[in-house]
């Protein structure tokens, strides 16, 4: 039986959804789950996020009242100020 090679298409909303959901259930859990989410999002999506999923990834962020103890507000911080990079990269590359 042939098996059929499933590629992740990163312009595709249900992509973005999955990332959203798993940022959301990352925020305010005192584990390591948010390093491991966010720094899995870092070292795998740079670049490919479309700009709906940045915002409400950042929407989410900073709405929260909860992000966890110190390093995971940390984590968080960090990783807000990659979708800012992010968000950056996709306004260059709508301009160029």
């Amino acid at each position: 039986m042939k098996t059929k090679k499933n590629y992740i298409c990163a312009d595709d909303d249900d992509f973005g959804a999955v990332i959203n959901c798993a940022i959301r259930y990352c925020i305010g859990r005192k584990t390591y789950m948010p390093a491991l989410v966010t720094g899995w999002i870092m070292n795998n999506c740079s670049g490919i996020l479309t700009h709906k999923t940045i915002w409400c990834a950042k929407r989410d962020i900073d709405e929260s009242k909860d992000l966890g103890m110190s390093c995971d507000v940390e984590t968080w911080t960090k990783f807000r100020a990659w979708l800012d990079e992010q968000d950056e990269i996709k306004l260059e590359s709508n301009i160029s």
